[in-house]
């Protein structure tokens, strides 16, 4: 689905016009789940309560390539809570939380004549 065809029919929907079709339905469902799609991170999960993350990957020996769980079924080993998965918005929140105590490390192992240490 386009982006103009998606607000056409959002447009005529407000606008109190004809009912949605059963295809118009299954179209915008479509597009909702293709959105979805981009809005997580592929093969992470976290847990919800205490912050643990995981990344589930799936690597092919013979051939090298790297896939992604589709679902999660496990749980967080720190509470048994089920993992759920993680978006791209929760990941840049968290680096941006930690980027200042990451540049204090930096500044003071700069300060000791660490000079090029990496810190991570």
């Amino acid at each position: 689905m386009t982006p103009q065809r998606f607000d056409e029919l959002r447009a005529n929907t407000l606008a109190g016009g004809d009912l949605l079709s059963v295809g118009d339905v299954a179209e915008c469902l479509d597009e909702i789940a293709r959105l979805a799609a981009m809005v997580y991170m592929p093969g992470v999960y976290h847990c919800p309560k205490c912050g643990f993350v995981v990344h589930k990957l799936i690597v092919n020996a013979n051939t090298g390539n790297v896939m992604m769980r589709r679902h999660c079924d496990d749980v967080c080993p720190n509470d048994n809570t089920p993992l759920e998965p993680s978006t791209w918005e929760m990941d840049s929140r968290k680096m941006a939380s930690v980027m200042p105590e990451l540049a204090q490390l930096r500044r003071e192992k700069r300060e000791r004549g660490e000079h090029g240490v990496a810190v991570y």
